[in-house]
Parts: C-alpha cells; sequence; structure tokens
C-alpha cells in the first residue's frame, strides 16, 4: 500500500496537477501554477481591511501614474477607475482561500503597500510673515488665500492641529481626507508665495526591507507581488489576476540570509 501511495504521487507530479492539502474543509492548492476562479465582491471582508486594501490601491496607482509621465503631468486627484481595478485585484486574492499562498500574505503577514509616494499628507513650511498663514497657525480652516482655500476646499485639506512656529516659520502637515496624488500637489504648494517648502518623508526606515506590494496593471490582467521583508530574509509571492475573475498563483521567492 505503501509503495502504491508513492506511485500514485509520482504519477500526479509528473503530469503537473496541484498538490493538494485539506484545511478547515477548504481544498488548499499549494504549487505554483494553481488556478481559482473567484468574484471581486468585497462583502466578506472586514470594513478596516476594506479601507487598507483601498489605501494600498490608491497607493499602487499613484505609483503606476507617476511612474508612467511625473507628477508634474497629472492631476492631483488620482482616478477611480485605476484605484478600482486594484482594489478588486487585492479582493480577488482575498477571495482565493484555495490557494495557500493567499494565506500567507493575507493571514500570516497581512501585507499591504508601503505608503509611498504618499497619497494622504505631505509637510509644508510657510514663513512667518505670511499674512494668510496666520489662520492655519491658530488652526482654523480657512486662509484667505484663494488658491490654498480652493486647493483646501476641492481635496479636503487641512493642517488638522494649529501649526506651530518654529524659528521664523510655520511648520506641519497637510492632510487630505481621501487618497491624493500628494506628488502632484507639492509643485502648485511651492508655487504659492509665503510657501517656503513642501515635501513629504519616505516611509521610515528598518535596517531591513519591509513589507510592501507591487503591481504591473494591464488591459486584461494584473500581475502583483506580495514582500515581506525582515532581518535577513526577503519572502516573495507572485500571482496573475485576470479581469475574467481568474487569480493564478505563479511562483514563491524566498531570499535566504
Amino acid at each position: 500500500m505503501k509503495m502504491k501511495s508513492v506511485r500514485i504521487l509520482l504519477i500526479l507530479l509528473t503530469i503537473g496537477l496541484p498538490l493538494i492539502s485539506c484545511s478547515r474543509g477548504i481544498t488548499k492548492l499549494t504549487n505554483p501554477g494553481s488556478i481559482v476562479r473567484v468574484s471581486a465582491d468585497d462583502q466578506m471582508l472586514p470594513v478596516a481591511l476594506r479601507e487598507k486594501y483601498w489605501i494600498d490601491a490608491s497607493v499602487l496607482t499613484a505609483r503606476k501614474i507617476n511612474r508612467e509621465g511625473g507628477p508634474h503631468n497629472h492631476s492631483i486627484e488620482l482616478p477611480q477607475s485605476e484605484i478600482q481595478v486594484c482594489y478588486d485585484t487585492l479582493v480577488r486574492v482575498y477571495n482565493a482561500k484555495r490557494l495557500v499562498a493567499r494565506d500567507e500574505v493575507v493571514d500570516v503577514y497581512e501585507i499591504h503597500a508601503r505608503e509611498f509616494p504618499k497619497v494622504y499628507k505631505c509637510m509644508i513650511a510657510v514663513a512667518d510673515t505670511t499674512s494668510w498663514a496666520i489662520g492655519w497657525a491658530q488652526g482654523n480652516s480657512s486662509t484667505g488665500n484663494v488658491i490654498i482655500d480652493s486647493l483646501a476646499e476641492k481635496y479636503g485639506l487641512s493642517t488638522k492641529t494649529p501649526l506651530p512656529i518654529s524659528g521664523n516659520q510655520y511648520f506641519g502637515a497637510l492632510v487630505a481626507d481621501r487618497p491624493i496624488n500628494i506628488a502632484a500637489l507639492i509643485p502648485i504648494l511651492l508655487s504659492i508665495p509665503g510657501v517656503i517648502d513642501a515635501w513629504t518623508s519616505p516611509p521610515g526606515g528598518l535596517p531591513w526591507p519591509q513589507d510592501d506590494i507591487k503591481a504591473i496593471v494591464m488591459s486584461d490582467k494584473v500581475e502583483m507581488e506580495f514582500i515581506h521583508g525582515g532581518p535577513g530574509t526577503n519572502i516573495s509571492w507572485r500571482f496573475r489576476i485576470y479581469a475574467i475573475g481568474l487569480v493564478e498563483f505563479l511562483e514563491k521567492d524566498i531570499t535566504p540570509p
């Protein structure tokens, strides 16, 4: 009987059928090349995870449009249709519960995109002699500056808290109420008289690679890579997600110490 089981396993490996394991009553597909069909229905996702995936999708969209043409060539508003494509892709990976690789990126490591470029916040420094900045410094939503107030109204920008003064400038964070293309906002802020500087900071650094998601969006599919970084080890999982609802696990790569 033992020899017969070994022979069956060898046959499965030879013809390339998926290796499976069973967990909680669900047949799990473990090998690269495994494909499942799922929907982009997000009703089974916790609300907090939906919000995180929408931020992930916004970051991936901002990366794509800034990579393709530079922030100066794009609007501050991120295209909702492109965010939706990335969001639906993430939801499909979540819903692909028959894939063991899905469990690793969703449940075990809880991987999300590093927020760079920023889609919510930038830092701003304004000369303390600038009359319109006084309102901001006092925590008011209106400044009296036409450009600033127009941007604030259109994109939900605010300082959240009064801007503290440092040296000869007001200094603080400018925050949007929804994901926007911060990289396209910064050149406009820098053109306003009184603004000394506006910038975003890269994600805080650890001495090793950090978790991230990368995406290549095509007309009929998205290739998505989930990366888990840690001291000495980097793990990545690659998926190909088709617009028709198929999720294909491509490969898992482990970089040793």
